[in-house]
């Protein structure tokens, strides 16, 4: 976490000149975003890595070849929080994170032909 530039940067009166970004928010980074310490996050999609896991199991479990080999490697979205506004919709999320893209769940239970 770059939470020590934040504060090295504050202490030299460096804060308005110089940007600062994040990988993988967290609470902490959302309520920097929001009062304007942090320029943007970017998020990765941990539920939707999580029912790739599971899509990965589904096949196995009924003979299917996971596509790349065995592999799930498609391409994660990758998600930027840069506005306040954006970021304050996160922190009043239970899990303050991007969860995938919206319609995942259905796309994933038709293609298992469930629900």
């Amino acid at each position: 976490m770059a939470y020590g530039v934040l504060d090295t940067l504050d202490e030299a009166g460096l804060s308005d000149r110089v940007k600062v970004a994040g990988v993988d928010l967290d609470a902490a980074g959302l309520a920097d975003i929001v009062s304007g310490r942090y320029e943007f996050w970017t998020v990765n999609p941990v539920l939707y890595s999580a029912w790739l896991m599971v899509d990965g199991m589904v096949r196995t479990s009924v003979g299917d070849t996971i596509p790349g080999g065995g592999h799930v490697n498609p391409p994660l979205p990758t998600y930027i929080v840069d506005t306040a506004e954006e970021a304050q919709r996160l922190l009043d999320t239970p899990e303050q994170d991007f969860k995938g893209p919206a319609t995942m769940e259905d796309q994933f239970k038709a293609l298992w032909g469930i629900g």
